[in-house]
């Protein structure tokens, strides 16, 4: 995996060609486009969060107990040997407050590469924090496999970030992902599609 690129503020969108997709926090039959607003609803919700409370304490860190972010993955065209594509994922995590550890999912993926508009198939997150530090440091990696239509990839993710707010109520962070091309015309070759992520209890 490559090294993960660390946004510094945060975080530009961009205009995104539409395709229709399905299921889970996006609802039924919502498009491409619908996702990318959904996806910067909350990264805009964040940011504001972050201009009113910024990163979250060392101090604000909870030092036990549990709590759910829910939010997306969003990567956009990065180069490499494959094809170019921009992608949304949902993206949930528990953190454990008290071992420091995260686990999760990215699942319900759209894409704008044909043959691959909305593949099946979800990537397992691990991660840590520390709570020693300012924002929690957190770095979160996630693997799994993703089968389109006419494609199949390995999903290589990897992200950093950090917690925002007074009480750790949200996180945002950057990442790198590497979709290695399995099945399909592209096999044997590499996409990166590297961006931000977001999160909210």
């Amino acid at each position: 995996m490559r090294p993960t690129h660390v946004l510094a503020g945060l975080l530009g969108s961009v205009a995104l060609a539409g395709c229709t997709a399905g299921g889970g926090l996006l609802g039924t039959n919502v498009g491409f486009d619908n996702a990318e607003a959904a996806q910067l609803a909350q990264e805009n919700d964040i940011i504001l969060l972050q201009v009113n409370e910024g990163d979250t304490l060392s101090a604000e860190i909870p030092l036990a107990g549990n709590a759910t972010y829910s939010g997306f993955v969003h990567g956009y065209n990065g180069g490499g040997t494959g094809p170019d594509l921009e992608h949304f994922g949902e993206l949930d995590m528990t953190v454990d407050f008290n071992t420091e550890t995260i686990s999760g999912t990215i699942s319900n993926v759209y894409t704008d590469l044909p043959g691959f508009l909305a593949p099946s198939g979800t990537a397992i997150v691990t991660g840590t924090i520390d709570n020693t530090l300012d924002g929690g440091d957190i770095s979160i990696d996630a693997l799994g496999t993703l089968v389109g239509t006419g494609a199949t990839a390995d999903y290589d993710f990897s992200g950093n970030g950090d917690f925002i707010g007074d009480t750790a109520q949200a996180a945002i962070g950057s990442h790198t992902t590497d979709l290695i091309w399995i099945g399909g015309p592209d096999t044997g070759t590499t996409s990166f599609s590297d961006g931000d992520w977001t999160g909210e209890q």
